[in-house]
C-alpha cells in the first residue's frame, strides 16, 4: 500500500504504492442518519466555501460540501491516531487557505470555475497533507488507480524517483515494450525538462506525473541528461503491458523470480513460476524485489504462504484494535525448506515488497541482501466516497513478526552491497513521514563493494552477488571468503 500513490500509467514511486484494505463506500450521517454529521470546524470552511461561488448552483454546492463532510469525518473516524481539536481547526485553516489557491489558479489558468473543480482541488491540497501516504484522489485519478492494479496501463512506461543528492528527478526503471522503451529512454536516465518546461526540484512526484501524462497518441517531450549528454527525446503516449512476475534460470542451477509489483496476477505468476522453473530440483532461489513500489497485500500474503509453513506473514494493528488482524502461512510450503532463498532489496522496495521480505527475514527463512528498504509500514484503507473518488486513509502499521515494524527506516538487509550510484530516498525523507516510536533494530551481518562480486546481466552486480551466496551454499563466512579471494 503506499502521499504518493503509485500510478503505472506513468508510474511513480513512492504511492504508488499503496497496500491497501479497501472499505465499502461510506457516509457521514449522524445517529438517525438523516442529517449529515457537522462540527463548527468543517462549518467554518464550508461557509466560506458557499460564499467564494456566489454564481454555483445550490445543488452543485450541497452536492461538493456532502463529499467534503463525507472524507472529513472517514478521517476523523478512522485515522490511526486520534484528531484533536486542535488538529481539526489547523485543517479547516488550511482548507480556507486552499480555497483562495485553487480559486486564483483556475483564474490564472482560465479554466471553469465549478464547485466540483474547487473542491477537488482543495481536498488534494488539504487530504494530501495530513501524512505521507494520506491521499485523496479525484474522480478521475481514481479510475487510473482501479485500472492500473490490473497491470494494464496508460502513458509511457517509466517508473522515476527523486535523487536528493542531486535534486533531480531519475529513471529507475523502463518497463519492456513500453513507449519509453521504444523512444530510447533509458535506466539511470536524468529528466531536466517536460516539454521545454524545467522540472523545479521542490515540485511533488504528482506533479512531475501530471506533466508528462496525456492522452494516448499524443507525444511528450523529455528532455534527458545522460552522462555528460543532454537531449530531447520525444515519446507518443500509448498502451502498454506490464508483467508483474518475470522468471528464469541462472547457471543451470539457480532459480531468478523478479517481482515487480504486485497486481492482481502477481500471486498466480509467481506459483507459476515456481512450478515452471522446478525450483525444488534447483540449488537456490533469488527473489528479486528491488525497486518495486508495492501494490496489494493479498498477493503478499499467498506468495508468502507458498514460502512459508505455519510461520506468521504479518500483522496489521491500529486505533481500533477491533480491527486488527494476522496473517499466518497455514498451506505446506511448495518450496522445499532446505532450498536456500536470497531476497534483493534496496532503497525503492516499498511496501508490499518489504512485507516479503520482512516475513522471510524475520521467520529465517531468507537473506536479505542489497540496500535497506524504502521504509513504508503504513497502512491505507481505501474509502470511496459518493462521486467515486477515493480517499485511501492511514488507519493502521504493518508489523513482520517478533512484533517488528519498520516504519521510516526500512529493513537493513543481511548482506549490504554499497554501489556506486546508489540513490537513497526513502520515507523518512517526507517532511510529513508518519514517525513511529518502537521501530524494530535490524543491522547488516557484513557489508562489501558491490564490484567484489562478478556481475550478472553485463552490469547487475547486487544478483552476481546472490549468485555468489548461493555457491558458497549460503553461508555468510564462506561468501565472505570467497569474495575476499577474488
Amino acid at each position: 500500500m503506499l502521499k504518493r500513490v503509485v500510478f503505472f500509467a506513468m508510474l511513480i514511486f513512492l504511492s504508488i504504492n499503496i497496500v491497501h484494505i479497501d472499505k465499502a463506500q461510506a457516509w457521514s450521517f449522524d445517529f438517525f442518519g438523516l442529517l449529515p454529521r457537522s462540527d463548527k470546524f468543517s462549518d467554518s470552511f464550508l461557509d466560506e466555501f458557499k460564499h467564494a461561488l456566489p454564481n454555483a448552483g445550490s445543488q452543485d454546492i450541497r452536492t461538493q460540501t456532502a463529499i467534503f463532510r463525507e472524507a472529513y469525518f472517514l478521517l476523523l473516524d478512522n485515522y490511526i491516531y486520534e484528531i484533536n481539536d486542535a488538529e481539526k481547526e489547523k485543517i479547516a485553516n488550511k482548507a480556507k487557505e486552499a480555497l483562495r489557491t485553487v480559486i486564483d489558479k483556475l483564474t490564472m489558468d482560465k479554466k471553469p470555475i465549478t464547485p466540483q473543480a474547487v473542491m477537488e482541488g482543495v481536498m488534494t491540497i488539504v487530504f494530501n497533507d495530513i501524512d505521507a501516504h494520506t491521499v485523496f484522489m479525484s474522480t478521475r485519478k481514481a479510475e487510473e488507480f482501479r485500472a492500473n492494479l490490473t497491470g494494464n496501463h496508460k502513458g509511457i512506461g517509466i517508473l522515476f524517483n527523486f535523487d536528493k543528492t542531486k535534486n533531480m528527478i531519475y529513471v529507475v526503471k523502463v518497463f519492456n515494450q513500453s513507449p519509453a522503451q521504444k523512444s530510447g529512454i533509458l535506466d539511470g536516465d536524468y529528466i531536466k525538462a517536460v516539454d521545454g518546461n524545467t522540472i523545479d526540484p521542490k515540485d511533488s512526484l504528482d506533479k512531475v506525473l501530471d506533466a508528462i501524462r496525456g492522452p494516448n497518441g499524443t507525444k511528450v517531450k523529455l528532455t534527458v541528461i545522460r552522462g555528460d549528454k543532454t537531449f530531447d527525446v520525444e515519446v507518443i503516449r500509448g498502451d502498454y503491458y506490464v508483467p508483474s512476475v518475470e522468471s528464469r534460470i541462472i547457471d543451470g542451477k539457480f532459480a531468478y523470480i523478479n517481482i515487480n509489483s504486485f497486481n492482481q496476477d502477481t500471486a498466480s505468476l509467481f506459483r507459476s513460476a515456481i512450478n515452471s522453473l522446478q525450483v525444488n530440483k534447483l540449488q537456490g532461489l533469488v527473489i528479486d524485489v528491488r525497486n518495486n513500489p508495492g501494490g496489494l497485500l493479498t498477493a503478499v500474503v499467498i506468495i508468502a504462504d507458498t514460502l512459508l509453513s505455519g510461520e506468521t506473514i504479518v500483522s496489521i494493528k491500529g486505533r481500533d484494535t477491533a480491527n486488527n488482524q494476522s496473517f499466518l502461512a497455514f498451506n505446506a510450503t511448495q518450496v522445499r525448506e532446505d532450498l536456500p532463498v536470497v531476497i534483493l532489496i534496496n532503497s525503492s522496495s516499498a511496501s508490499a515488497s518489504e512485507l516479503l521480505a520482512g516475513a522471510m527475514a524475520l521467520n529465517n527463512r531468507a537473506t536479505l541482501m542489497g540496500d535497506s528498504t524504502f521504509g513504508k509500514w503504513s497502512v491505507q484503507s481505501s474509502f470511496t466516497l459518493a462521486d467515486k473518488s477515493i480517499f485511501n486513509i492511514t488507519t493502521q502499521l504493518f508489523y513482520s513478526p517478533k512484533d517488528a515494524t519498520f516504519q521510516g527506516t526500512g529493513i537493513a538487509p543481511d548482506i549490504k552491497i554499497i554501489g556506486e550510484n546508489q540513490k537513497t530516498f526513502r520515507e523518512r525523507d517526507y517532511k510529513n513521514y508518519l514517525k513511529v516510536p518502537d521501530v524494530y533494530k535490524r543491522s547488516p551481518k557484513l557489508q562489501l563493494q558491490e564490484k567484489q562480486c562478478p556481475p550478472q546481466d553485463k552490469k547487475d552486480y547486487v544478483l552476481g552477488c546472490a549468485i555468489l551466496f548461493l555457491q558458497a551454499n549460503a553461508d555468510i563466512a564462506l561468501f565472505k571468503n570467497k569474495v575476499g579471494n577474488r
